[in-house]
């Protein structure tokens, strides 16, 4: 591949930037940062694309990001360093033809001839009725009303296999359908279990209640082991989300660093996990923690805002799921030992009361769950760096907000920091109290409706 001279673009945001070509990289500077692209990277952070105002280019960095969209003749120089070329589609059939094939760019191969063993990347393709079909299907174990989003979902279902083609891009689709049939032979195993203790109860579902709660309470030390536990495991699939959905969606970064799993050991921070949350528990401030960032390269990712908005909001929605089955275990246990032990108080006689502290405990953990997983999802879609919140209303308003965002993120600890130093951090994570205790309040009135 031939050496160039040195092109000058200016970027969406008018900053000038400087590209050198060479036969082993690309580098972009602007005076202040610069981003260096290595040849056997460009498949995954050079994107390509014709459109009918020009050529969009986009370089993604570590840190940085930079796109231009300029005219086909300035582009022109620099489609022939890398030796892009576009397909020779583009001379046969007539002009629309043309115009479509114009948007698929052929990038030169990397420097290695070796096989990268990596699966092509793919346009990020999600259905609809795999979304909602999983969300009906996560509350269809609702006493009662369940059967009615057990239906929704499972319409859903159905739809998507009939109406969705059966592509290899939509097998990430396929994944969540799955998941919802899965959800959906749960709920409506529990739907007709509760629904028939119902009937069968005199005082509706078993909760801890009275001396008995008093007498079989766990120890402070176990509740503590129960917190740090619960919170390692929900952050544990909050990142896993994150990891593999960009997967999913043609970003293999994140796996390739074994991000794909629920290991607690992949995800933790040393700082943001484990001394943080020490530090401000022994001040007396509100405790919260962080888990190491799940890293995304979405540079040769077409639809790539798209992408990013569902990668960011994978997280959260799969703290909502984890409350929605810690929801429906409560409601299996304390219609289980409502059922089975008809004075509602499994722990009355002295013979029954080590397997009362056993139901507590669980039921203990299943609770903490609910409310940690509820708060998980609600304070990470706060629209501050570095929350999933931010990545949202960054790439769902890339005109007006997104330069904003771009500026603040380098310095996203810092803002919380300074919350935290002069008082406001509980202001900031009022709303998220609120929200999540209004959550599991409405929960209890659903359930208060029943007894």
């Amino acid at each position: 591949m031939p050496d160039g001279p040195p092109i000058t673009w200016t970027d969406a945001k008018q900053i000038a930037w400087t590209i050198r070509v060479d036969s082993h990289a690309i580098s972009l500077t602007n005076g202040t940062e610069t981003i260096d692209l290595p040849r056997e990277t460009w498949d995954r952070d050079l994107y390509l694309a014709a459109t009918d105002s020009g050529v969009i280019i986009r370089f993604q960095g570590t840190r940085r990001e930079a796109g231009f969209l300029l005219t086909r003749e300035a582009a022109a120089p620099f489609l022939s360093l890398i030796g892009a070329s576009q397909s020779p589609a583009d001379s046969a059939g007539g002009p629309d033809k043309a115009r479509l094939a114009a948007r698929s760019w052929r990038r030169p191969q990397a420097a290695s001839t070796a096989p990268s063993g990596r699966r092509p990347l793919i346009w990020p393709k999600v259905s609809p009725y795999s979304v909602f079909a999983l969300i009906f299907a996560s509350i269809s174990f609702f006493p009662f009303v369940g059967i009615v989003f057990g239906l929704v979902s499972a319409t859903l279902i159905v739809m998507f296999f009939k109406r969705v083609r059966q592509t290899e891009s939509m097998r990430h689709g396929r994944v969540m359908v799955a998941i919802a049939g899965a959800l959906l032979v749960w709920g409506t195993g529990l739907w007709a279990f509760s629904t028939w203790a119902w009937y069968q109860m005199q005082a509706g579902p078993w909760f801890p209640h009275g001396s008995f709660a008093d007498a079989v309470i766990p120890p402070k030390w176990l509740n503590v082991a129960i917190f740090l536990g619960v919170i390692l495991f929900s952050l544990s699939v909050h990142e896993a989300a994150h990891a593999i959905t960009a997967w999913w969606l043609g970003d293999d970064l994140a796996h390739s660093q074994g991000r794909v799993t629920l290991n607690p050991l992949s995800h933790i921070d040393p700082f943001g996990t484990v001394l943080l949350p020490i530090l401000l528990a022994a001040s007396g401030a509100p405790v919260f923690g962080y888990a190491r960032p799940v890293p995304v390269r979405l540079g040769g990712v077409r639809g790539y805002r798209r992408a990013h908005i569902l990668i960011s909001l994978a997280g959260p929605g799969s703290n909502l799921l984890m409350a929605a089955m810690a929801m429906s275990l409560l409601l299996a246990i304390a219609c289980g030992v409502a059922i089975a032990d008809p004075s509602a108080n499994p722990g009355a006689n002295p013979g029954t009361m080590d397997v009362g502290r056993v139901v507590v405990v669980a039921m203990e953990v299943v609770r903490r769950i609910l409310l940690v997983n509820l708060f998980l999802a609600f304070f990470n879609m706060v629209p501050i760096p570095p929350l999933d919140g931010s990545w949202v209303m960054e790439h769902l308003y890339p005109r007006t907000l997104g330069p904003f965002y771009a500026r603040i993120r380098p310095y996203g600890f810092m803002i919380f920091v300074g919350f935290y130093y002069f008082g406001a951090f509980k202001y900031l994570l009022a709303p998220v109290y609120q929200v999540t205790w209004a959550a599991y309040d409405l929960i209890g009135v659903y359930y208060a409706l029943l007894w």
